[in-house]
């Protein structure tokens, strides 16, 4: 009598976690489903509410003329010829310049150095010229500079940067900065890597 009602209790003990289970799927399931109606009628009273004049209809068209549609452009996006940013702002590049970019030897660390600085002194121009203007306008003219000046450097940095190495290295990059525990940081890494005569 005893193992009967040992082996009765485990019995409920065991399906209880299955039968809890499968509630809270249940319940879980039961929240899905009225968030996705939720979603249904706040699309569908959207919809309702437009007009037909309220169609950017000619926005539209003037965008494809531009060819300022990211989803038309995708291909060139993952070849790295366009960026999303210059898609949708028409920052458009001069393709024999990129092929001239690509005979150069990578960019030095002085180069960059010297054009980071010199952008930094021009966007602070920029900034005080904006002095006055609202967050949305300083957010603007930062922005503007950005697309104009950088994005065009950076293309010509990647371009410029040495082919990959194929020889099984590995590259460590620590970012720090007044860090008394970085020497430890690289030697702990020497001395725990399994090849350290790859670390570069």
């Amino acid at each position: 009598q005893i193992d009967d009602g040992s082996s009765a209790t485990a019995g409920t003990t065991n399906t209880r976690p299955a039968a809890v289970k499968a509630l809270s799927s249940a319940l879980k399931h039961g929240k899905l489903m009225a968030s996705v109606q939720r979603k249904r009628k706040q699309l569908r009273s959207a919809l309702d509410s437009i007009t037909h004049e309220q169609i950017p209809i000619m926005r539209l068209q003037k965008l494809r003329e531009r060819h300022e549609i990211v989803g038309e452009r995708l291909a060139e996006v993952r070849a790295g010829s366009e960026t999303v940013e210059e898609i949708i702002h028409g920052a458009h590049h001069d393709l024999h310049q990129d092929d001239e970019q690509t005979q150069l030897p990578p960019m030095s660390l002085q180069e960059i150095t010297t054009y980071l600085t010199e952008w930094i002194h021009t966007l602070h121009d920029v900034l005080l010229q904006n002095k006055k203007a609202t967050h949305e306008g300083i957010w603007k003219a930062y922005h503007d500079l950005t697309v104009k000046t950088l994005y065009p450097w950076d293309r010509k940095y990647l371009q410029r940067m040495p082919k990959r190495k194929d020889d099984g290295s590995v590259f460590l990059s620590i970012a720090t900065y007044r860090d008394e525990n970085c020497l430890n940081t690289v030697k702990w890494a020497y001395e725990k890597a399994k090849y350290p005569d790859k670390l570069t």
